[in-house]
């Protein structure tokens, strides 16, 4: 059994690809922006319970023999993270996608809280269309796959409460997690997503992350390269 949670402006079908490479598994995906009941107040730890609650807890019902398999990319890797400190027995093996372990310093999350602020005020302002413009001009997508968001209901109030709440700024550094866990964690990366390259590079120092894996791509690695990483996850299934 594989469970995926995709990224901010994701939805279910953004691992549409990936699942016909890693075949012969049953998927459980949570689309959140479309048909989840966001927790009030909605903290890592609060979304995460929720999502186990709604959605993984009744599937062990039907999978309990399976190899389990936790796949995050960005966001849904970094809600991972924190349900890997909550529950690391959910899990057999947990992948992370283009995934930020978390900041470090004040300094660096009042930066990020103020960058989430305006990206926010642009949602407020902005229709569907010209926001994902402007979000896909960020550094980090050069050279990947472009989004277009396949989001059916664009809830802007549940993307803002997302968007900040969920933000880097409010995320604990979970480096110590996965040094604890390092033995089950795979980390992924695009070869040509720098800053996520340089990122997962300092937890192989840091860390000592076990199962470090660069492929050919950019930050939307799963979308780049769904082959590949859909090939990676199968064959880690025992």
């Amino acid at each position: 059994m594989i469970f995926a949670l995709h990224g901010f402006l994701g939805s279910a079908s953004e691992w549409d690809e990936l699942k016909k490479k890693a075949t012969g598994q049953d998927w459980i995906i949570p689309s959140l922006f479309e048909n989840f009941k966001w927790p009030a107040p909605m903290t890592f730890e609060s979304v995460v319970r929720k999502i186990r609650d709604d959605y993984f807890l009744s599937s062990m019902l039907t999978n309990s023999d399976d190899t389990k398999t936790f796949v995050g990319y960005s966001l849904g890797g970094r809600l991972g993270l924190c349900w890997l400190e909550l529950f690391p027995n959910d899990f057999d093996q947990w992948f992370f996608v283009s995934t930020n372990p978390g900041l470090k310093t004040e300094s660096e999350k009042s930066d990020r809280r103020i960058a989430d602020q305006d990206w926010a005020l642009k949602l407020r302002e902005l229709d569907q269309s010209n926001f994902l413009i402007q979000w896909n001009t960020q550094t980090v997508f050069a050279g990947t796959a472009k989004s277009s968001s396949p989001i059916d209901q664009w809830n802007k109030t549940i993307l803002i409460d997302a968007l900040l709440n969920l933000s880097l700024a409010e995320q604990k550094d979970f480096s110590d997690v996965l040094k604890t866990h390092q033995e089950k964690v795979h980390w992924v990366v695009g070869q040509q997503d720098q800053k996520f390259l340089d990122i997962a590079l300092k937890l192989k120092k840091d860390v000592k992350i076990q199962h470090l894996h660069i492929l050919l791509g950019g930050h939307r690695i799963h979308l780049d390269q769904p082959k590949p990483l859909g090939i990676l996850i199968a064959r880690s299934i025992k």
